[in-house]
């Protein structure tokens, strides 16, 4: 046992391993074989094999500086997408009471009273000053 452990680890040794894009892609195989195997449509299985084809590819590979940007442009995506999905349940949570508003130069979300009509705004990250109209 510990002599396939060691050639395991040896094997491994200077390849990129797992990451979040990784972890992702072997999820959406998954969910795509299971789909192909209940739609009965042969695409989807195929584009699964893709997949985890690419998944495996980038698990062996050896060139750690273009995986690693891979997963950073991935961890980008992420997040503006998971921050468009907090500040949609922020805004649903808290809108009898306050607006939300972003900055027009930095993106900074500024959270302000529900009063109406043209309001001026200062960034307290980037300081700039701007102007706006809360409908509503």
């Amino acid at each position: 046992m510990n002599k396939i452990k060691a050639a395991m680890a040896q094997f491994m040794s200077g390849r990129y391993g797992m990451d979040q894009l990784n972890k992702i892609l072997m999820i959406a195989a998954f969910i795509l074989i299971l789909a192909g195997s209940f739609i009965q449509v042969p695409v989807l299985n195929s584009l699964a094999l893709v997949v985890l084809a690419y998944t495996i590819f980038r698990t062996y590979s050896r060139n750690h500086r273009k995986r690693t940007a891979e997963n950073q442009r991935f961890q980008r995506i992420l997040k503006k997408i998971r921050n468009s999905f907090l500040l949609t349940k922020l805004r649903i949570k808290e809108a009898g009471t306050h607006r939300h508003i972003k900055c027009p130069q930095c993106g900074v979300i500024i959270r302000t009273s529900k009063e109406r009509g043209p309001r001026r705004f200062t960034c307290p990250k980037c300081k700039t000053e701007f102007e706006t109209n809360i409908r509503v």
